[in-house]
């Protein structure tokens, strides 16, 4: 009799503690809550200051051309427009245009043993710059960059056999050789941070 009595009463007495449980959350509870909202916030606030300092999230460069394909000779035209989130003091504000070519050289290793690496190399680049130092946001410039031209003799206009020759051998040069990137290019360049930077690739045939 004792024991069914007992059975009762813990029967009844632990659905209400069931109840009280699922429906307010415990102190522990609360505080665990706001313990992880007050991390988040202090992580996105420190992460926010270590961009602002290092300049990561500074904002970007629109570089805008007139044509993407040119030849050599030609004057690249565009616009630079910044857009930058918050006002920056800049050193200088640069725009260029470059080309790379992938080349293969052979250097020692650790072992002593010779290997082949490849490497990119600047064939051309040009670079002037835009604005000096002050404070930047918002601002537009016009670009305008001329690329070289070929001073090099043709081959075509070489007669005679040495001109054969010399056809032939440009005909294997250029089977081997890499192909040429061509690029246009503008940083702002921030004292102490990451630079802002923009590059759009072109086409010189």
């Amino acid at each position: 009799m004792a024991c069914s009595t007992s059975r009762r009463i813990a029967s009844a007495w632990l659905p209400s503690i069931s109840s009280s449980e699922s429906g307010r959350p415990s102190e522990s509870g609360r505080l665990a809550a706001a313990g992880r909202a007050w991390h988040h916030v202090a992580v996105n606030k420190i992460f926010k200051k270590l961009g602002a300092i290092v300049g990561i999230g500074v904002g970007d460069i629109d570089l805008q051309l007139t044509k993407h394909s040119f030849k050599l000779g030609d004057e690249v035209h565009g616009r630079l427009t910044l857009r930058l989130k918050d006002p920056v003091d800049g050193k200088r504000l640069v725009v260029g245009v470059r080309a790379t070519q992938e080349r293969e050289r052979t250097r020692r290793a650790h072992d002593g043993s010779r290997e082949r690496v490849t490497e990119t190399v600047d064939v051309h680049k040009f670079e002037m710059e835009l604005d000096g130092k002050r404070r930047y946001q918002g601002e537009a410039y016009d670009v305008h960059l001329p690329l070289p031209a070929d001073g090099a003799p043709r081959v075509d206009e070489i007669g005679g056999t040495l001109g054969e020759l010399a056809r032939a051998v440009s005909a294997v040069i250029q089977a081997t050789r890499a192909p040429v990137n061509w690029s246009v290019y503008a940083f702002l360049e921030i004292p102490w941070k990451a630079n802002v930077k923009k590059s759009v690739p072109i086409v010189v045939g």
